[in-house]
């Protein structure tokens, strides 16, 4: 199930950037209306963003997984960027950008993106909504 991000969300996300050795975002950093979570009986198990901007394009941000969540991960992981996706495109948004420093995490989420384009150390992967 996926459900809105609550304010109670916070420290767990945290607690799974912390896990991977990166910085989590500062609560204020999150968009409350626009972060989403995604549960397994009940349990979160991934999160994300989409940030809204003044163009005919959104982000998809702040993605993040339970590091100890492996079972059927990159599934779960496609559904909650369908419905980040589909999120953007009921607001009204064309194209969502994600954007990553990692070249493993591009070639993990590739297949969910219509194109991806490389800048030096910077991935940007892209879909039509």
């Amino acid at each position: 199930m996926i459900r809105p991000y609550k304010d109670s969300d916070y420290d767990i996300l945290c607690s799974w950037w912390h896990k991977q050795g990166d910085l989590a975002p500062a609560k204020n950093m999150v968009p409350i209306d626009s972060t989403f979570v995604l549960e397994i009986e009940g349990c979160p198990v991934l999160s994300g963003s989409v940030f809204t901007t003044n163009t005919s394009m959104a982000l998809l941000e702040n993605f993040i997984g339970n590091p100890e969540f492996k079972k059927q991960r990159k599934a779960y992981s496609k559904q909650l960027i369908d419905y980040l996706t589909n999120y953007a495109k009921q607001e009204g948004f064309e194209r969502v950008v994600a954007i990553t420093y990692s070249p493993k995490l591009a070639k993990y989420y590739a297949n969910d993106f219509k194109l991806k384009v490389a800048f030096d150390s910077v991935i940007c992967l892209v879909r039509e909504t």
